[in-house]
């Protein structure tokens, strides 16, 4: 009898598994382990029902931790699936330029060791290897299992021609057709984004303004101790999830506990404080603890600007014969300050012959200036697929920026947003618990903030809109709910 979610779906899990690289005994025993809590959690939230039945919510936690495995790794190959999309169009210029000097495509997926955005492809290299050397086959048989694996996706079709090209011979050719392929397919995805972003976003405005005032009203019939209200907030991590899922990678942040820092403000939920008061400076406290990653992201947006700048500076130079190190020498004043924020002493470093590797959280300008440096490490000059370059760099930022202009309505109502959900549940105020209905003011306005942010701006915590909304929810939730509640 089969009783583990990755059993009941063992097909899908042993095909994530091995797509991810993952082994499936240690997958097993984590989800052992993880199974152990689900009584632990039930128990608590049916104990603590007494109390408040907002503690029932806990039982969706415990759904969530029986389908963890299958869930966790659907979400890690589909980031894959994304991650793949953007980086694919770079790697095609290295591994093109590569076969022009009978490099394969094995040696191309190697020198990405090189840059610290093509992390997946430099997996994809160990993970080739692992299956020649356990299943005892060669490279072209473990290119095609790992072609066969990645199906559709954007790496899966690049092997799929590049394998049928290598039993033709014409390799280079074809390389040189995926490159521009690829580099076009990626402008377009930006642009398909910045259109179906503006739908996403209305469906999150829909669950997180319209519904939960929908639903405040009915509650007020089942008794204030109701969770009716706070069910629209389960729908909170869905959308994160999406956006994660399907917006292209502009901005590249490390993983690790600094980032999960801004958790430390649920602390201040335990203060003797109204509910409301509380939850808004667990806003505060969030952003504050955002500030070192707020300033990453904002450097990261300036970088993906001069991408096309630097492209249109070092091509110049190329065109009459200079190669990358000369290039970087005469760059202007302007780009060499921007430059030296995130590589101190480039210039420098370049004239002694060792031009620096870009490890900054820019995706688009890790991959440029690094496949400059490695393509001037092998001494190629060609400065075609730089305009190439240049001409998806531009676009990149075009469809940002169209993004934020079509977006900027909503954005406009991310402000208003206190305003009307004071204005409806103030009115409501008078027959329900103003306080919980101040809480859930600022509750709904921070949510909506944190999806617009992650939709619009490639962000969760945008400390300006999140700040701005939260204040103008905790100045609606002090003065013009009660005022209301006094009509």
């Amino acid at each position: 009898m089969r009783l583990r979610s990755s059993e009941l779906l063992e097909s899908k899990v042993k095909w994530y598994a091995e797509l991810l690289g993952e082994d499936l005994g240690k997958l097993r025993r984590l989800e052992g382990r993880i199974l152990l809590f689900i009584p632990v959690v039930v128990t608590l939230s049916v104990i603590l029902s007494i109390f408040s039945k907002l503690f029932l919510s806990l039982l969706f936690l415990s759904v969530f931790l029986y389908f963890y495995i299958p869930i966790e790794l659907w979400a890690r190959s589909s980031e894959l699936s994304s991650r793949l999309t953007i980086q694919i169009p770079f790697f095609t210029i290295l591994a093109y330029m590569n076969s022009r000097i009978g490099k394969g495509i094995l040696r191309s997926l190697k020198e990405t060791r090189e840059f610290r955005g093509l992390r997946e492809l430099t997996r994809e290299y160990d993970l080739t290897l692992r299956y020649s050397k356990v299943m005892r086959t060669g490279t072209f048989e473990a290119l095609t299992r790992r072609e066969q694996i990645h199906g559709r996706d954007s790496l899966g079709r690049l092997l799929s021609r590049y394998l049928s090209s290598l039993r033709r011979g014409d390799e280079s050719e074809v390389l040189g057709k995926i490159m521009e392929e690829s580099l076009n397919g990626m402008r377009e995805s930006f642009q398909q984004y910045a259109e179906r972003a503006g739908d996403l976003v209305e469906i999150s405005f829909t669950l997180l303004l319209l519904l939960p005032a929908m639903l405040i009203a009915f509650s007020l019939l089942s008794g204030p101790n109701s969770i009716m209200p706070y069910l629209p907030l389960l729908s909170l991590p869905v959308l994160i999830l999406i956006a994660e899922s399907t917006q292209p990678k502009v901005i590249e942040s490390k993983m690790g506990w600094r980032n999960l820092s801004p958790l430390g403000s649920l602390l201040i939920l335990f203060l003797p404080l109204p509910l409301f008061l509380r939850v808004y400076m667990v806003v505060v406290a969030a952003c504050v603890l955002s500030i070192p990653r707020y300033q990453n992201y904002t450097r990261s947006l300036r970088l993906n600007e001069l991408v096309p700048d630097l492209l249109k500076e070092v091509g110049e130079l190329q065109r009459v014969g200079y190669g990358l190190r000369y290039a970087i020498s005469r760059l202007s004043p302007e780009m060499t300050k921007n430059l030296n924020q995130v590589m101190p002493n480039f210039k420098v470093k370049s004239k002694l012959g060792e031009v620096p590797v870009a490890e900054t959280s820019s995706v688009s300008f890790n991959f440029t200036w690094n496949l400059l440096r490695v393509l001037d490490m092998n001494g190629d000059r060609e400065n075609e697929w730089i305009s190439e370059l240049y001409d998806v760099a531009s676009s990149i930022n075009l469809a940002l920026r169209r993004l934020s202009s079509q977006l900027r309505t909503f954005e406009f109502l991310c402000f208003l947003s206190p305003i009307l959900l004071g204005f409806t549940l103030g009115v409501m105020s008078r027959i329900g618990d103003i306080e919980n209905i101040k809480a859930t003011t600022i509750i709904y306005t921070s949510a909506l903030s944190l999806v617009f942010s992650k939709f619009s701006k490639f962000t969760m915590i945008h400390i300006p809109l999140l700040l701005s909304s939260s204040t103008m929810a905790l100045i609606v939730a002090q003065y013009f709910l009660p005022a209301l509640a006094h009509l």
